[in-house]
């Protein structure tokens, strides 16, 4: 939830986002729990979680089916499945061994990875890691991503351009909105410096178009931007269709794709949308996901939200709301990503958040240190991943 709310005198107003848990798929976030405290985590969990009923009449398995299928799991997988409720495991149908395990995309990155460029002693990882090259690495190759105005680098700002150091009047003259990132990392809205985000929006174009407006912008900024690396990028505004849904946040896809064999393969598709009020699209303040079609580039009216309370009730407004909505420039998306992934043919998977606007699809980023959550929250990814990759997703 939004937490602080500053305006300056010169019209601009810093909005700064609340922490949240870090994403529970982030292989770097994977604590390796020992059996006797995971095995109390799975008595407890199990035990309670009958207490939890669906209200649309799902049967959902007992608790001793519940404590076999996460205790199983541990030893198959040597480590808690801490997303078996969110994964819908609980119901009576749906069987573990049709889903990843966190470690197993673990040993999928350290193996293709290697094999693709450690012999060169290379990582083009960087080139997603860092937004600055990440933004010239895409314009060169014709893809679609946000304006970037400047870069602030321990108090001074540089045109993105030539590299050059310039003024924020120089280089804010034509924005609207604007908002502030770090400039490495941040995936899933966690940067190197915490779980947080700053925004800076601009009122109109004159507000930013005198020399004391600029004035006012810096001083409006955290001493932690002032310090560190950032880049002022242009806010997008996303597509009506979209927007429908929740106009507070940009609601972005994550779609995720494998290079393999030469050829760009997208197996998942999800649109992620915000809770009423939040900047941010992420299910971990709120918001939820729809499913896509890939066949028809529609929602399907499927939704998951983060917690299992939320999953177990779901929303039949928001189902109807989005079932058969199309995605507007489907198959442009699908053939901006093969372009963009087919530029960076070393990462062997990538998880790119794009936002869709009137004039097309806009990628915002890629992760190559992507998580399960989307590519599992509607069905295990076992089967499409295993046609990816037999010898890394084999089926356990």
């Amino acid at each position: 939830m939004i937490d602080q709310v500053v305006s300056s005198g010169g019209g601009w107003c810093l909005c700064r986002q609340g922490s949240y848990t870090s994403c529970a798929w982030n292989p770097e976030n994977i604590v390796k729990v020992p059996f006797i405290p995971a095995l109390r985590s799975m008595l407890y969990e199990a035990k309670h979680a009958t207490s939890l009923s669906h209200s649309n009449g799902v049967k959902t398995k007992t608790s001793y089916q519940i404590f076999h299928e996460m205790l199983s799991w541990y030893l198959r997988h040597r480590e808690h499945c801490g997303s078996y409720f969110f994964y819908g495991l609980d119901v009576s149908g749906n069987r573990p061994e049709e889903y990843v395990s966190a470690n197993e995309v673990l040993r999928y990155r350290k193996l293709r990875d290697g094999a693709e460029y450690n012999s060169s002693r290379l990582s083009y990882s960087c080139l997603l890691n860092d937004k600055l090259l990440f933004w010239r690495h895409m314009q060169n190759h014709g893809v679609p991503t946000p304006k970037i105005y400047g870069h602030l680098a321990y108090g001074k700002v540089f045109d993105p351009g030539n590299w050059g150091e310039n003024s924020l009047v120089k280089l804010l003259p034509h924005c609207n909105s604007t908002l502030i990132k770090e400039r490495y990392g941040g995936q899933s809205g966690k940067g190197r410096g915490g779980p947080e985000f700053v925004f800076f929006v601009v009122p109109s174009i004159e507000s930013c178009g005198n020399q004391d407006s600029g004035a006012s912008f810096y001083r409006q900024l955290p001493q932690s931007v002032k310090s560190g690396h950032w880049i002022i990028q242009e806010l997008v505004a996303q597509h009506p269709l979209i927007a429908e849904l929740n106009e507070s946040s940009v609601n972005t896809l994550r779609i995720q794709s494998f290079h393999t064999a030469g050829k760009v393969v997208i197996p998942s598709m999800v649109l992620r949308v915000g809770k009423p009020g939040n900047f941010v699209d992420s299910r971990w303040l709120g918001g939820y996901c729809c499913e896509i079609d890939l066949s028809s580039g529609k929602l399907t009216g499927r939704i998951s939200y983060r917690s299992k309370e939320q999953n177990r009730e779901r929303n039949p407004e928001i189902s109807r709301k989005t079932c058969n909505l199309p995605i507007p420039f489907f198959n442009e998306t699908l053939s901006i990503i093969k372009q963009a992934h087919q530029s960076l043919e070393f990462i062997p998977s990538i998880g790119w958040d794009v936002a869709i606007t009137m004039d097309g699809p806009i990628v915002i980023e890629g992760n190559d240190n992507w998580s399960l959550a989307s590519l599992q929250s509607f069905q295990g990814a076992r089967k499409i991943l295993n046609e990816i990759d037999p010898e890394m997703f084999a089926p356990s």
